[in-house]
């Protein structure tokens, strides 16, 4: 089993495992969630190192016309899920100053993540919760829309925020040399939807249950992605992650 939380590729970016994050009961496992940029540079060198790590689903966070524009290499045995996380929000009314580098106004599109990808945002998480394999998702550059569903689940998990905040922060580093994306991942943004997030619905437990999803399936999530506290004695239980 592996426990690299970033992994190297050649043509796909910010590849990283959610696992081990220290959370409420235990940690995050490994080898079950993977985040990224998108797949349509995969080469396949790439392709067989995902299909080695059993990836089984991939989720594309993307609008439909970027998806089918860039098209994700194929992973063997894996399905292609396409998830429009900003909803039918038109591209190009998002709120935000791309041409600023590590600009403090994504959070403004994140928060449209929240208004407008609920729906989205559920048949992904339901999809997580019915895959029996490892699963994937990205959007384009792997930071935005990707670092939103990451925030939740890890935030769904228990891990303090600390850790979910540097989780997002450093995908900055990680795309530099993959993308002319120059809007960076300023902690600014993710401690603003955080605000939002918990002004509006307490914390993303209360986000799920508002987009119509049952307590059963959160509380299966958490026992499919938590590792119990017996395996990681030392972990300190983060406070109010529902």
């Amino acid at each position: 089993m592996s426990m690299i939380r970033r992994i190297p590729m050649e043509g796909v970016a910010n590849f990283r495992d959610l696992g081990g994050y220290a959370c409420t009961g235990g940690f995050t496992r490994w080898n079950q969630i993977y985040r990224s940029t998108s797949l349509h540079k995969a080469t396949p060198r790439d392709v067989e190192q995902l299909q080695q790590l059993g990836i089984r689903l991939v989720l594309d966070f993307r609008y439909p016309h970027e998806a089918k524009t860039d098209i994700d290499a194929t992973i063997p045995g894996a399905r292609n899920l396409n998830f429009s996380l900003m909803g039918d929000f038109p591209a190009d009314n998002i709120p935000v100053n791309s041409t600023v580098r590590s600009t403090r106004s994504l959070y403004r599109m994140y928060r449209l993540i929240l208004r407008h990808g609920g729906a989205s945002i559920l048949d992904a998480f339901r999809a997580v919760l019915a895959c029996d394999g490892a699963v994937l998702f990205h959007c384009a550059a792997g930071k935005d829309r990707t670092g939103v569903f990451a925030m939740l689940l890890l935030a769904l998990a228990g891990v303090d925020w600390a850790d979910i905040y540097a989780d997002y922060e450093i995908s900055e580093l990680y795309i530099s040399n993959f993308t002319t994306d120059i809007s960076g991942s300023n902690l600014h943004n993710m401690q603003m939807l955080r605000q939002t997030l918990e002004q509006n619905y307490g914390s993303a437990w209360g986000y799920l249950l508002a987009q119509g999803a049952r307590e059963e399936e959160l509380e299966a999530f958490r026992t499919r992605f938590v590792a119990s506290e017996h395996a990681f004695s030392l972990c300190k239980t983060p406070k109010n992650y529902r």
